[in-house]
This record gives C-alpha cells, structure tokens and sequence, in this order.
C-alpha cells in the first residue's frame, strides 16, 4: 500500500515566520499602516493575496494588490536568499526516513512559486518531493481545503490516505477538511493546534508516530 506524506512549508520546513512578519510590518508601514504581531498572527498559514486584501480593505490602503503582493513577494525572495537559515531541526532527518520507508513526499504551501522555489534550492532538497503545489494555483486558501485537494489529485491518491505535517490553525483546519490525517507541529504557544489529529513538539517526533 502506497504512504503519503504532505508538508508545509513557513514554520516547517524553514523558519520564515520572523522573516515574513517583519517584511509585512515594512511594507505596510510605507503606507502608513501598522500591523502587530497579534493582527498577523491570525493570517498564518494563509495565502498572501487573502491576507492582503484584508488588510487593504480595512485599513483604505490606496494600492493595487497585485503590486502590492509582486513587491511583497520580490522582498520575501531576497530576504531567504541572503538569509543564513538552515533547515528546521528534525527536517532532513524526517525527509530521509520518509524517502527510505517509501512514503511519496509532497509540499503544500501558501506561499507562491518563487518562493517555494527559492527555499528548495536553498536547501537543495527538491528531490524528495513527487509533487509541490502552490496556493497560487487553486481557488481558496488555507483553511478551505482546496490546496490538499490539490495536493491528493496530484499525488494520485484520495485524502484520507495523506497524512500533514503543519504548524498553523489555518493550516490544520485546510487539511482536516480535506479528510487527512493532521499532525501539529507546536514549535511555540502562538497557534491552538488543538483540532490536529496529532501534536509533536519536535519534529524528530515525527517518524515515532507514522
């Protein structure tokens, strides 16, 4: 019987979260706005271009989001590629022991493409992943479900047979509508991950439960 194994990607593959805050605290500060961290700690996990245009309607922001979300995304790029991240601990040890147990490995992210690119080139693991889908591609965001759909459709199997690593509210809520298997990973006390299936602390937690 065929194994799938799904991650995410911000908070679980790299550390990006920090880097994704301060970036949007920046740009919405050029337009005279400010955002703290409780305010975009309820858009973790979601598309940037849901997040945005939120934003942009309750705050009468005078711009375009479409350039907004390039200038965004163009920082974000830059910011990983200069950055002295490495994987998140736990990360390539999990990554090995799926690809030696014979599970198919895919990525699910709300970032978009270029990021996701850039992360997987940075830590040259593109290898592992049968399939990686962007949140750019399907109609809703994370929470809605539409991205793990996505994701089972391309791994050619039905949802329940997945199983999620995710580190967000939004992103367990995506995955247990898509019927999979969730498990938390609560790096911090930030997200109630108290919907997921299963809850790890540290990722090297994570084969002692497959």
């Amino acid at each position: 019987m065929e194994k799938y194994f799904i991650f995410d990607m911000d908070g679980v593959i790299i550390d990006s979260e920090p880097i994704h805050k301060r970036v949007e605290k920046e740009i919405a500060a050029e337009y005279g706005v400010h955002l703290d961290n409780n305010r975009l700690l309820m858009y973790t996990g979601m598309r940037p271009a849901d997040m945005w245009s939120v934003i942009i309607d309750e705050e009468n922001m005078a711009v375009n989001l479409a350039e907004l979300l390039s200038h965004v995304e163009m920082r974000m790029v830059e910011e990983i590629k200069n950055s002295n991240l490495q994987p998140m601990e736990g990360i390539i040890p999990l990554l090995n022991y799926l690809d030696e147990n014979q599970y198919k490995i895919a990525l699910a992210s709300s970032s978009p493409k270029s990021l996701i690119n850039t992360v997987l080139s940075k830590f040259s693991i593109r290898h592992y992943y049968t399939c990686i889908v962007s949140g750019e591609v399907v109609k809703n965001g994370k929470p809605a479900p539409d991205i793990y759909f996505e994701t089972s459709r391309q791994l050619n199997t039905e949802p329940p047979n997945c199983i999620v690593l995710e580190d967000s509210a939004n992103g367990i809520a995506s995955a247990n509508a898509a019927g999979m298997t969730t498990i938390g990973y609560q790096s911090d006390l930030e997200q109630n991950l108290n919907h997921a299936n299963l809850i790890v602390h540290r990722i090297d937690q994570v084969p002692s439960i497959l």
